[in-house]
């Protein structure tokens, strides 16, 4: 027939050639459905010497957020290792990502980038653009192009302790791309960070002062000067 059910529980679409799990009309070639504690698929490892809740990864499907992570024998203490909720956010270590990609650690987030080539090696790259990803327009003088940030937890949240910021610094076009780094430090005292030292598009550093007018130019405000 088009269609077989052997249970309430499995469904086999034959014109379709799918098959639904807790679902009559799977609408995938393997469609798991279910209303609580939300569909699971598990792999388990039965292979001689495996000991008791030592091999089950589960995928899972709840509240509209996918989970991976290992699991005891009958469910009842999981772990997860990695999540996607609903807007697309990845959490690594988290259940509750906050940003594109959250990697938490209570002993090591250590990130490496290992390259063995002759002629390539490992990068970050920052990337900005005006308009949209469909259709990007160029950038504009000022703009800032990326970063990175130390932060530190003040008792109630965290703050920026440092940073290093990238900037476009003059008028870009084609094959041109003009380019400031700029160093910012937080005072404490309940400041923000504040800017240190700059280096500009003609390679000139500014300490003190975000106009340098020499190769190395250092500016005060205080009485002791510079």
């Amino acid at each position: 027939s088009a269609t077989g059910t052997a249970s309430a529980l499995l469904t086999w679409d034959n014109t379709n050639r799918r098959l639904g799990i807790g679902t009559t009309t799977p609408n995938w070639g393997l469609q798991i459905a279910s209303s609580s504690p939300g569909a699971f698929l598990a792999l388990s490892d039965f292979s001689p010497g495996t000991s008791v809740n030592g091999k089950h990864w589960f995928l899972s499907s709840q509240g509209g957020n996918f989970y991976v992570g290992t699991s005891s024998d009958a469910l009842t203490s999981t772990s997860t290792y990695l999540t996607i909720n609903q807007q697309g956010y990845m959490g690594i270590g988290t259940a509750n990502p906050l940003e594109l990609l959250s990697v938490y650690s209570s002993s090591d987030a250590d990130i490496d980038l290992i390259t063995a080539h002759d002629n390539s090696w490992s990068s970050i790259h920052t990337k900005r653009a005006r308009g949209s990803l469909e259709s990007p327009s160029i950038v504009q003088n000022n703009d800032e192009l990326g970063g990175i940030a130390g932060m530190a937890y003040d008792g109630s949240t965290y703050k920026y302790s440092s940073q290093i910021r990238f900037f476009v610094d003059g008028t870009p076009g084609a094959n041109n791309m003009p380019g400031r780094m700029s160093f910012w430090t937080n005072p404490g005292g309940g400041s923000e960070v504040i800017e240190r030292m700059q280096i500009n598009s003609q390679g000139l550093v500014g300490i003190g002062t975000t106009t340098p007018n020499w190769k190395l130019q250092v500016a005060s405000s205080s009485p002791r000067g510079a």
